[in-house]
């Protein structure tokens, strides 16, 4: 016998409700939360705050959100925020029952400028302790490689600035007779940090993400940020020197493509 059509009926209260009971076991946001403690967060931000004036949104809220950020691979904030009150499982992750009122997208932005660059990397090393902890980092492999970031600038926005690389010209001069460091060109008016470099024939705006992965369970362990136009092999001793210093192992082996350049004094795998 064929169903009654399905139709939804307001109600003013609901009772038996439960997100706890809504969320299965096996849903990997209950398996970060069993693992991961963010509870560290407020103690890392509380003199950042003052005592008079309105409360904040609790510390750890804002950095599961930021996390839901890019766990989820939402693209902006905004979308995160608007997407929250109907997502059973990112409210229990945050602590938030179903009724309770959700913040504003700004505070993200807010928190993110008020905490600093400082901050956030205490953050990417209490949350790496953990995972070593956890056993889930070796050490001793370490897979290297860069990804292009977009700055949020137009290469229109490009213009030559004579008198900026005459500056640089004559401050290395001053270090060196010989100076190595690359010149500028072209800047973008929008973004001034960001340059042009190309990967896989793409020429990008912006910057590089160099990250080091530690191969026994994929786990991100040394992360470092340059223009576009720096080369992968400047930057590989400093990946390195990161990932020896989180896990506190010397590195064996390290798994990379040829731009990186590896010495001798690693093991060789190219990608």
């Amino acid at each position: 016998m064929i169903g009654k059509p399905q139709q939804l009926e307001p109600k003013l209260f609901y009772h038996g409700l439960s997100l706890e009971r809504r969320i299965p076991p096996d849903h990997p946001l209950r398996r970060i939360q069993q693992v991961v403690d963010f509870t560290f967060v407020r103690s890392q931000v509380a003199d950042l705050y003052g005592s008079c004036g309105h409360a904040s949104v609790d510390p750890v809220v804002l950095l599961k959100l930021m996390f839901l950020l890019f766990y989820e691979n939402v693209k902006s904030e905004r979308r995160l925020m608007a997407q929250l009150p109907m997502r059973l499982d990112w409210l229990w992750f945050c602590g938030y029952d179903i009724d309770d009122p959700t913040p504003d997208h700004s505070v993200l932005s807010k928190a993110r400028r008020r905490w600093g660059t400082d901050v956030f990397s205490t953050f990417f090393q209490n949350i790496l302790m953990q995972c070593v902890q956890a056993g889930l980092v070796d050490g001793e492999i370490i897979h290297v490689d860069s990804s292009m970031i977009d700055a949020n600038a137009s290469k229109d926005s490009l213009q030559c600035q004579v008198r900026l690389v005459s500056e640089q010209l004559y401050d290395q001069l001053e270090e060196t007779s010989q100076p190595d460091k690359p010149l500028k060109k072209r800047v973008s008016t929008t973004d001034p940090d960001a340059h042009l470099g190309k990967k896989y024939g793409q020429t990008t705006l912006g910057f590089k993400d160099h990250r080091g992965v530690d191969d026994k369970a994929g786990i991100v362990t040394a992360t470092v940020t340059t223009p576009a136009n720096i080369t992968d092999d400047k930057v590989l001793s400093e990946v390195i020197e990161q990932h020896q210093y989180a896990t506190g192992k010397e590195v064996d082996t390290v798994v990379a493509d040829k731009a990186y350049g590896i010495g001798e004094n690693y093991k060789m795998l190219h990608e």
